[in-house]
């Protein structure tokens, strides 16, 4: 790949160069990257068609069923500012080993939790866990690949990975349906036993320099949120990503007050998530000249547009599936499209605080998610008006966010 235009930090942020790849990755490597980006979001996608069985299970209210979601994000959100800084500190290996360790107890604990509460602490282990690859997983395409290339390199990963969560979905329908709930964590604890294995035999250190220094964790945090490209890029991610989790949160409770069964919602989701995969693959194949602000701002105003659209097709009382599916189906795709260029922008705004950077963004948008999925959850009643106004505020602030991201400059490869 040449260039891609990056974001220029803004003024008083300091400017480190770009950190060169440190070795050629293996012929085995991007599988391994996709591996450790695809199991965080299996894990969550698996169990969501789940959510009414599990509440019916435990006798327990929607909205505390709904807390297996929202708690275990609050999870993610304090992992992924542990896994950025320690990564950055003492390399990406020793942080994805603990990850996957945890990720493996939290299912076990899950699929024989006696008690919602039991299922609940297990979930926020289980999720920390997972969030381990998605934190350290973009810090190691910046080691490997160099920022460059880091934005194309996304968006292929964030194509390849949704293959997962497209098959787990239906499959933890079908689960659910036919074994039980429980069930679904059986696989995420063979899943997580796996990687960790795989992780221990084959993943290289890539951080090329650890933090020698003791660290200045508030002192970093406030340079890149002095950066406009960093503040802009990561909430115009966290805002998009949590229009579409607004959905897929709040959509099991729709479709199944419309008598729709947990198989039937996972092979709906199927279909949204090709949507998003192939805004991905879009994303990928993007001419370098089109920069990371143009791509973060049409693909907010797509999403905008389609979650609009669902609200207004979706007003009436009596509407067809097809009619919140379609247009979510559209936001998914514009959501492929923004995420890696919102991904690239704010990991690559300070470049020597890469997973720090990684970490302090995903820590962000998974509390705007937690928010969104607490607020559907509560105030659902098996009406469409709450998830459709949650995707269009969402996707209002995540435009307005990508519009105000600072001067973007070409920087060489």
């Amino acid at each position: 790949m040449s260039d891609v235009h990056l974001v220029q930090a803004s003024a008083g942020a300091a400017t480190a160069p770009e950190p060169a790849a440190t070795r050629p990755p293996s012929v085995g490597f991007p599988g391994m990257l996709l591996l450790l980006t695809a199991i965080g979001p299996t894990s969550f996608q698996i169990f969501l068609p789940s959510l009414p069985s599990i509440g019916r299970d435990f006798g327990v209210a929607p909205g505390v069923a709904q807390l297996a979601l929202s708690l275990s994000m609050l999870g993610i959100a304090v992992a992924t500012l542990v896994y950025g800084r320690l990564a950055d500190r003492f390399g990406r290996r020793p942080m994805l080993l603990a990850g996957m360790g945890l990720l493996l107890t939290g299912s076990l604990i899950c699929m024989l939790a006696p008690t919602i509460e039991v299922l609940i602490a297990g979930r926020i282990v289980q999720a920390a866990g997972g969030a381990s690859g998605m934190v350290v997983g973009r810090a190691i395409v910046l080691d490997v690949y160099g920022q460059a290339r880091s934005a194309r390199v996304l968006a292929s990963l964030l194509a390849a990975m949704m293959i997962a969560p497209m098959l787990a979905t239906p499959i933890g329908g079908f689960l659910n349906d036919q074994i039980g709930w429980r069930a679904n964590f059986a696989v995420l604890a063979v899943l997580g036993a796996g990687m960790l294995a795989a992780l221990w035999f084959k993943l290289p250190e890539t951080r090329g320099e650890r933090g020698a220094s003791p660290p200045h964790l508030f002192a970093d945090y406030a340079e890149l949120l002095r950066s406009r490209a960093f503040a802009g890029f990561a909430l115009q991610g966290a805002c998009a990503m949590a229009a579409f989790i607004a959905f897929t949160t709040g959509a099991p409770y729709v479709l199944t007050a419309r008598g729709l069964s947990a198989t039937e919602i996972g092979l709906w989701f199927t279909a949204i998530s090709v949507g998003f995969a192939a805004g991905s693959l879009l994303a990928s194949r993007l001419p370098d000249g089109l920069s990371l602000g143009v791509r973060a701002r049409t693909g907010s105003a797509l999403a905008l547009a389609a979650a609009v659209a669902a609200l207004l097709l979706t007003s009436g009382s009596d509407w067809p599936t097809i009619a919140l599916v379609g247009p979510v189906m559209m936001l998914a795709f514009a959501t492929g499209i923004t995420m890696p260029a919102s991904q690239a922008g704010a990991i690559g705004a300070v470049p020597a605080l890469s997973g720090t950077a990684s970490g302090l963004s995903g820590f962000g948008g998974t509390l705007v998610a937690a928010a969104a999925t607490q607020v559907v959850g509560v105030l659902s009643n098996g009406g469409s008006y709450t998830v459709t106004i949650a995707m269009v505020a969402l996707s209002a602030v995540a435009l307005a966010a990508a519009l105000f991201v600072a001067r973007e400059r070409p920087r060489p490869a």
